[in-house]
């Protein structure tokens, strides 16, 4: 074999791995997770609104929990969220971030609808933004949806669970 096809042989296989190796970043991969995240808060401030509606108020807390994925992972997860109810009902919205024993990171903003319902808060018509991550989740974007139940009141700790899915690309 002359000088000329080994050099040629060895370019064609140097072009192959690296073009096998950009197939096969994760970044461009889209993936779906499913996870039932369970929290209780560290924190909570009302304020009545002061507009003259009985029972309207805001707030502002800071939760924290687990996060328990159905592909066997868990993570921790921390958010901070901000209320705006009338006895008990109205909007939310969060900013959620997930740690996982990987070190990667997935942040995301929630937002939606809170129904009280005799002791329970049921949190429906929620929607998932992906802001931003870290490791495996870098540059990663994408939504999703939220439901979940609040089972005791805020002042007793306000623990939580919400069912999720996120699209990511």
């Amino acid at each position: 074999m002359s000088k000329l096809h080994k050099q040629a042989i060895a370019i064609s296989c140097v072009t192959l791995i690296g073009a096998l190796g950009a197939v096969s970043q994760p970044a461009s991969a889209e993936e779906t997770l499913k996870f039932r995240f369970v929290s209780h808060n560290t924190g909570v401030v009302t304020i009545d609104a002061a507009d003259g509606v009985d029972g309207h108020s805001f707030g502002a807390g800071k939760f924290v929990g687990i996060a328990l994925f159905d592909d066997g992972r868990v993570g921790s997860v921390a958010y901070l969220a901000n209320f705006d109810y009338t006895k008990g009902s109205g909007t939310f919205s969060t900013f959620d971030t997930i740690k996982f024993d990987d070190g990667s990171i997935l942040r995301f903003r929630a937002t939606g609808t809170a129904t009280l319902e005799g002791a329970k808060t049921n949190f429906t018509e929620g929607k998932l933004e992906v802001v931003g991550g870290e490791g495996k989740y870098k540059g990663a974007s994408g939504t999703g949806v939220l439901t979940g139940t609040r089972l005791n009141s805020l002042a007793e700790g306000g623990d939580s669970y919400f069912d999720s899915t996120l699209h990511l690309k």
